[in-house]
């Protein structure tokens, strides 16, 4: 499966996409880094329906756009998304941010 990375392009900054859903994907996403899932499946299962539609949409824009998870536009148009491998310690490092 080959995921996109979008270059060039500035990341949202953390207020418009609410910070409770960003520190919540990172947490998933490190105790989960190999899932993979559509955004209905994001909101579901990573999520557990804590979080609307468009909250998790425009967490999971802001984690593209920052190259911390990539994305992957199946036949039919659904997108899944995945952790970037690459980027496992900037997630780390923006919970310890968090944390202070």
């Amino acid at each position: 499966m080959k995921f996109e990375r979008i270059k060039n392009k500035k990341p949202p900054p953390v207020h418009e996409a609410k910070q409770e859903v960003i520190l919540a994907i990172s947490k998933y996403m490190l105790g989960n880094p190999n899932a993979k899932d559509t955004e209905e499946g994001v909101k579901k299962w990573w999520m557990e329906g804590k979080f609307s539609k468009e909250e998790i949409r425009s967490g999971l824009h802001w984690f593209v756009e920052k190259e911390w998870i990539l994305k992957r536009l199946l036949p039919g148009g659904n997108q899944v998304f995945c952790m970037n491998p690459d980027h496992k310690q900037d997630v780390l490092n923006y919970l310890k941010e968090q944390d202070r």
